[in-house]
């Protein structure tokens, strides 16, 4: 079993495991579009104002996660060989519940347990 990631499966993760979050983002981002569209308020800039930093907020978000999950080599686990981890011997992989790297691990060190 060899471990590919494909592109943007950093980005494809955060958003399912917080696809909550992202829908109530999106929904926030059209209620005030469509306020600023149907009515005309003294605080139509202060509205604008909260749309862009909304929408900016999600994409800074998603590009961070995109820079460290998906370009940033963090799983191909060089850094490991900058720790001097042995090649050999046991290893313990402590995660949240999603696993991404024991499969890589196997992959890198075949003799170790």
């Amino acid at each position: 079993m060899e471990s590919v990631r494909i592109p943007l499966q950093g980005v494809k993760n955060i958003i399912r495991f917080n696809w909550h979050f992202y829908l109530l983002s999106v929904c926030m981002l059209i209620t005030i579009l469509l306020a600023n569209i149907i009515f005309n308020s003294p605080y139509l800039i202060l509205s604008r104002i909260l749309f862009v930093l909304l929408a900016a907020a999600i994409l800074l978000s998603t590009l961070t996660s995109y820079f460290v999950y998906d370009l940033s080599g963090l799983y191909k686990l060089q850094w490991l060989e900058k720790l001097g981890v042995k090649t050999n011997g046991w290893m313990v992989n402590i995660h949240s519940g999603f696993d991404e790297t024991s499969i890589i691990l196997e992959e890198k060190y075949p003799d170790a347990e």
